[in-house]
């Protein structure tokens, strides 16, 4: 079940589902938070997988963005896997907390129209996507939340895409970015194989369902539904 929630709301959201994953992993199931952030990077490429595709099938990606973005997100994720051992777990927490509450805000407040919400000018917008993209990266290898937490809001509210296209063009991100950081914790031992078959079940369903029900969802209504699911997140790693 809980599989099937995070996998429907990180492919709605484009989130990848780490924001409920870890929580529940760690929280929950009382799993040490290394091992739910890998296991979460684990199956949240299930998620990518079973949920661009739905996206693609309705030609809601942007492959030139996402390719344009992913490299600066891959390495980042690979530097804070690397880096995650050496922190203390609250501070991991502490860290996860902020950085959802930081997102929810930026997209709890969006006004208007398409368009960049800081910078006006295209070209400045495509530099600053490329030079805030290693923080999404840096998220998922850190977190285990894939990196969408911080890859909508840019795509949102740098590069000024639909919401729509901002969740499907994350959706497919957020698998490279979390195959890479899963396989540096997988390598270290830190997943939890018992919880795998089962959670990724019910990932791949959730997400193979997702597109179907943001297609219809209005705009602001996915945006605030990322809102929430952040804010929730940040509030449970908080409380534990």
């Amino acid at each position: 079940m809980a599989g099937l929630v995070a996998g429907m709301v990180g492919a709605a959201l484009g989130i990848g589902g780490g924001v409920i994953l870890v929580p529940i992993l760690h929280l929950g199931f009382g799993f040490a938070l290394a091992d739910a952030v890998g296991t979460s990077l684990l199956v949240i490429v299930g998620t990518s997988i079973a949920g661009a595709a739905g996206y693609l099938d309705r030609d809601l990606v942007m492959l030139d963005v996402a390719l344009e973005l992913q490299v600066g997100s891959m390495l980042g994720a690979v530097a804070a896997a690397l880096a995650a051992p050496l922190l203390p777990e609250r501070v991991v927490a502490a860290v996860f907390a902020a950085a959802m509450v930081a997102a929810a805000l930026t997209l709890w407040l969006r006004r208007g129209g398409e368009g960049g919400f800081f910078l006006p000018e295209e070209g400045a917008r495509r530099w600053t996507a490329r030079l805030l993209a290693p923080a999404g990266g840096a998220a998922a290898g850190l977190l285990g939340i894939g990196g969408g937490l911080v890859q909508v809001p840019i795509l949102r509210l740098i590069l000024g895409l639909e919401m729509r296209r901002s969740v499907a063009t994350s959706t497919l991100m957020v698998g490279w970015t979390a195959s890479v950081a899963g396989w540096i914790y997988l390598q270290r031992g830190a997943a939890a194989p018992e919880a795998l078959p089962w959670v990724l079940a019910g990932i791949l369903l959730g997400a193979a369902l997702a597109p179907g029900l943001t297609v219809w969802m209005p705009r602001r209504l996915l945006e605030l539904g990322f809102s929430a699911a952040a804010l929730y997140g940040a509030y449970r790693m908080v409380l534990g």
